[in-house]
């Protein structure tokens, strides 16, 4: 039961994240563009930026240990899991998935199916 309770955490923090950038695509676009890049001059911002993707690796690490996801760096899985996750964000809220004929719910379904599981034939 722990198996599907971690998995089903992945996928309720992704939809989260999916769901906050559609409901606020100017805010997520000022978080994650160019202009906050550069973060020398704002250390607050580059001290929070840093926790939250420790947060990420963290989070990955304790699911390593509970046996739900295989063996890796957690902090390249974590950085890998937040570009898949700001991908499919920036793609959705730029209509460039609608070719996919998909709903946002379930391209996170699959983008979190695939981080779990990979694309590995089984």
């Amino acid at each position: 039961m722990e198996q599907a309770g971690g998995r089903k955490g992945l996928r309720n923090v992704a939809t989260a994240y999916v769901k906050f950038a559609h409901a606020h695509p100017a805010e997520y676009r000022v978080m994650f563009g160019p202009e906050l890049a550069k973060q020398d001059d704002l250390p607050a911002l580059s001290a929070t930026s840093s926790s939250v993707l420790g947060f990420v690796e963290h989070a990955i690490a304790a699911l390593q240990r509970a046996g739900l996801i295989g063996a890796g760096n957690p902090a390249a899985m974590a950085a890998t899991t937040w570009s898949m996750l700001h991908g499919l964000v920036m793609l959705s809220l730029d209509g460039q998935l609608e070719g996919a004929k998909l709903s946002v719910e379930e391209l996170v379904d699959e983008t979190t199916r695939i981080m779990m599981f990979g694309m590995a034939a089984r």
